[in-house]
């Protein structure tokens, strides 16, 4: 019976992680593999993010409403008084 696609994600992410691992224990390798975890959990909480306002805007317009209300209210104080030069 062939294994789902779901299966063989899964499998190829542990064979994954436990090459990190493997690397992360390397005195040589470690620095390396501790960026890429750092880089791939960056990643994944952008996605995350950037899903959950995606659903905020479909599932409740009114609450996207007064956050994009708010994110206005903010713009003018990014630079904080200070002036801007190119």
């Amino acid at each position: 019976m062939p294994r789902s696609p779901r299966k063989a994600a899964d499998d190829s992410g542990r064979a994954i992680l436990r090459s990190l691992l493997a690397r992360l224990r390397d005195e040589r390798q470690a620095p390396l593999a501790a960026q890429v975890l750092e880089d791939a959990e960056r990643r994944l909480f952008l996605h995350e993010y950037e899903t959950f306002h995606a659903e905020l805007r479909e599932r409740d317009p009114e609450a996207w409403a007064e956050l994009e209300k708010e994110r206005r209210a903010f713009d003018g104080t990014l630079l904080d008084g200070l002036q801007f030069t190119v």
